[in-house]
């Protein structure tokens, strides 16, 4: 008989009413101010809220300017944002990474040193929004000829790992990165260590943590007879090159690849997904690598779309296992553009033959992006022109198993008026998610475009009542796995741990022979106690263990299950 799992939250105070939209021609405000605020991404607060970062010209310049937004949708820091680098000339290119502690670090690319030599600088703000380092950010990297398209990356301690293309070799952009201690303190060598520096030029940058303090970093070059292939690389949190000189080939398969996108496969790993174009597929593909940079899948790479018409813009996620969900903007057979999504098992194998439609194509659908529903599954968000004041934002959730949990024709996130664009999501912690964006909905009024924001619920709900139960108030100071409750106890029982930061946990049941039998919890989680139920219903009667697994933590306790 299958193990019941039931995973539920502490609840600490009554269900409050939040501050959120439910309307989507609504939406929350993040900043309306004069002129245009565009280039927005996101990043968690760690207890069910997000801090979202743009570019902003209310001054008449490119300035950084960032906002944090609370899980029941009030905004935090003063109206319309707090300045984070407002010095004279383009601050732009704005990435944002959670700091751990309700704040966040950023990074962005700079002008301020010389136009024609932009460098990166970087900025920690508190959960209070005050700057921690120095005033108008910390200088990463000043080189000579210009650095740009920075990549950031939490460290896992405070800090972050900053990956971006360097042009101190006039002619030859090449790959640097640098990590920045929790203080602002450079801990590589000065203005970063080279991650590539062929005679190639590398572009389509991504980088995610590697879980111990490290980086995973992939990128596109054409070192290969000029035809752009996607390489990868391991950064341990010393610096060190794990992989090969100038990285890996993610997938030896001739032809184009192009677009790759990189995300954490929840195992220690990395998946990454691209379009390719050769002689046995044009569409999409994608590769999973273990830490040690061994090829998981096939050795030329899964084909996840490979039917006639155009498949374009990959994003991945993983589902837990070291499997995927890959998603895509699809035009097959003359259709309008729409969303198509793959599931791929551990293993490497498409489950969907060429993907299935998570929009319905009445209009054209494209430029999707996702995160995980923490359930095994992925919400999708996307532009969509079926509306009058096109393109508005829709949004729907999927499961691995290849079923929508929301309206088959998606859900509307932003139908105002004008056009909403440029989507950012970040998971909130308890399913759902928060999406922000640029909108175009008051330009008559502020000459510009805006930032907007909503969260949406694993159920497929606008903003509404949010539980208190996302976060456990107050937070923990420290990681802990709690013994169950009964013990021993028959057929179930119940186990809490706390964290005293978002992480990746992965909590599981072994028996006396150190065999798997169960898995209670395998994704992120925010700052909390949180608490899990095991119904050991079919399991025989004897000694067990729960096994508590984080990044920086482990913790084991012993089950007694007595028929």
């Amino acid at each position: 008989m299958r193990n019941l799992i039931c995973l539920f939250f502490v609840v600490f105070t009554p269900t409050l009413h939040s501050q959120w939209s439910t309307d989507p021609f609504v939406n929350n405000p993040i900043c309306t101010e004069v002129n245009t605020q565009d280039q927005p991404d996101i990043c968690t607060d760690g207890v069910g809220g997000a801090i979202i970062a743009w570019k902003d010209q209310r001054a008449g310049l490119d300035d950084i300017y960032a906002q944090r937004i609370d899980w029941q949708g009030n905004r935090v820091w003063q109206l319309n944002g707090i300045p984070v680098c407002d010095v004279d000339y383009s601050q732009r290119q704005v990435q944002v990474v959670p700091d751990g502690l309700g704040g966040a670090i950023l990074v962005w690319t700079d002008d301020r040193n010389g136009t024609s030599n932009p460098d990166i600088y970087a900025q920690k703000i508190g959960a209070d929004g005050s700057a921690l380092w120095d005033l108008d950010g910390i200088l990463v990297c000043g080189a000579v000829e210009g650095q740009g398209d920075p990549r950031l990356v939490a460290d896992g301690q405070g800090g972050a790992i900053v990956v971006w293309v360097d042009g101190r070799v006039v002619g030859d952009p090449d790959l640097y990165a640098q990590r920045v201690s929790s203080a602002g303190v450079s801990l590589w060598a000065p203005n970063g260590i080279p991650v590539t520096t062929l005679d190639r030029d590398e572009d389509e940058i991504s980088a995610i943590g590697d879980g111990v303090g490290g980086a995973f970093v992939i990128w596109t070059d054409d070192r290969t007879v000029q035809l752009p292939k996607v390489y990868a690389q391991h950064i341990d949190s010393s610096g060190n090159l794990v992989w090969a000189v100038d990285g890996l080939l993610v997938a030896d398969n001739g032809g184009f690849q192009w677009a790759p996108y990189l995300e954490a496969d929840n195992e220690g790993g990395m998946l990454v997904a691209w379009q390719q174009s050769n002689a046995t597929c044009v569409g999409i593909n994608a590769q999973r690598l273990d830490s040690g940079g061994n090829i998981m899948w096939d050795q030329t790479g899964v084909d996840i779309c490979c039917i006639s018409g155009n498949h374009r813009r990959p994003k991945v996620v993983g589902t837990g296992g070291g499997g995927a969900i890959v998603v895509w903007d699809d035009s097959r057979a003359g259709q309008e553009w729409t969303v198509y999504s793959q599931t791929v098992d551990p293993g490497g194998n498409p489950v969907f033959p060429n993907g299935f439609p998570l929009g319905v194509a009445v209009a054209g659908q494209f430029l999707p992006t996702l995160v995980t529903d923490d359930d095994g599954g992925a919400i999708v968000s996307w532009w969509d022109e079926r509306g009058t004041y096109s393109p508005d934002i829709h949004a729907q959730r999927v499961s691995s198993k290849g079923f929508v949990w929301w309206d088959p024709g998606s859900v509307p996130i932003s139908t105002a008026m004008s056009e909403q664009v440029e989507t950012v999501m970040e998971a909130d912690g308890s399913g759902g998610t928060i999406i922000a964006w640029v909108d175009g909905r008051n330009f008559s009024q502020t000459g510009g475009y805006d930032i907007y924001a909503q969260r949406v619920g694993a159920d497929g709900l606008l903003g509404g009542t949010t539980d208190v139960d996302q976060i456990a108030d107050p937070i923990p100071l420290e990681f802990t796995l709690s013994q169950n409750y009964p013990n021993p106890f028959n057929p179930s029982t119940t186990m809490s741990f706390s964290i005293q930061n978002r992480a990746e946990v992965s909590l599981k049941i072994f028996n006396f022979l150190g065999e798997e039998v169960a898995t209670l919890v395998s994704g992120n989680r925010d700052a909390g106690t949180h608490t899990v139920q095991w119904d050991a219903t079919g399991q025989p009667s004897g000694v067990y263990f729960c096994r508590l697994l984080t990044t920086d933590f482990v913790q084991t306790e012993k089950l007694v299950l007595v028929r």
